[in-house]
């Protein structure tokens, strides 16, 4: 049995040591035998890959903010504007959870591109690796550690905070895993399955909701939310079978949405669907020799086009 993981990152049940190994071969195999709903089994097969981690497969990193700090500083947002606010807010949660270079560079271009959409920094959740952003004095900036608990708290502030006029942004970049036939996203001590992402999303009550993934076995996230009823628009790089390479992709998915040139139709506007085109077309361009890596996907449950600025 493979536990799979894209990039330079991939592991095997072959590194980790003997007798663990042995422990969670035979776990793996009466989970994949059990008749257990694909809920709870993505919840079981959360638990061995966690196990896998404190195995020595994955390194934990240290927190920039520790989850009281997130939770405290959550809470004080959400008392601050008790009653419904009238005004549309933009709201974006950014996650990534490995420590290269590539993919904090991935989250700092995001985090420009929204803010030039009108995006304010405050509403700006940023979930990754060793500053991401320098720590700002402002106490209200969520600068976190892309812990598993860090992800859950801030999904479910804003199942609390955003309203129906709203706009929520999910970015996720960094590693993907792809473990009986479901797509996890790797986060700093642990892994959220596409599953679990879906569940976190239906709490939100935006309308407008964008959901942008780069890493591997992306494709995974956008098919389980295939479907949905709300207004959810999901786009992705790879299909959820595939590992891939999200440079060019990320680049010019940001950088599109804010370039004139990229406006397809000639309604003076960017839409999300013509920066993911665009995106495409880049990644696509620069691995061509690995065409099975970009078969990336877009989805909108409304025939409208969705717009950031």
């Amino acid at each position: 049995m493979i536990w799979i993981q894209g990039g330079k990152k991939m592991k095997t049940l072959q590194d980790a040591p003997n007798q663990t190994r042995t422990d969670f071969q035979t776990t793996i195999e009466k989970v994949s035998r059990n008749s257990l709903d694909r809920s709870k089994k993505a919840r079981l097969v959360g638990v061995i890959l966690i196990s896998l981690v404190s195995a020595g497969c994955s390194p934990i990193e240290s927190a920039v903010q520790d989850h009281d700090e997130v939770r405290a500083v959550l809470q004080e947002k959400v008392e601050a504007d008790i009653s419904e606010h009238e005004i549309a807010t933009k709201y974006a949660i950014l996650i990534n959870g490995d420590t290269s270079k590539l993919h904090k560079e991935n989250i700092g271009r995001a985090r420009d591109s929204l803010r030039g959409l009108g995006f304010k920094e405050e509403d700006i959740y940023i979930l990754s690796t060793h500053h991401a952003r320098p720590r700002a004095e402002s106490k209200s900036l969520v600068n976190a550690e892309s812990s598993r608990e860090n992800v859950e708290l801030v999904m479910k502030h804003l199942h609390l905070k955003a309203n129906e006029d709203d706009t929520v942004v999910i970015y996720a970049t960094g590693h993907g895993s792809r473990f009986l036939d479901e797509s996890f996203l790797d986060l700093s001590d642990s892994f959220l399955s596409s599953e679990e992402y879906k569940d976190l999303l239906a709490g939100i009550k935006a309308n407008n909701i964008v959901s942008v993934m780069d890493q591997c076995y992306s494709g995974g996230f956008t098919d389980a939310l295939c479907g949905e009823s709300k207004n959810i628009t999901y786009l992705c790089n790879t299909d959820s079978t595939h590992t891939t390479y999200c440079k060019y992709f990320s680049k010019e998915f940001w950088r599109s949405l804010s370039n004139p040139e990229r406006d397809i139709d000639g309604d003076g506007k960017i839409s999300v669907r013509e920066a993911h085109y665009w995106a495409m077309e880049k990644h696509k361009a620069y691995l061509a020799d690995r065409e099975e890596e970009t078969n990336g996907h877009y989805y909108c449950s409304t025939d409208e086009e969705v717009f950031l600025d």
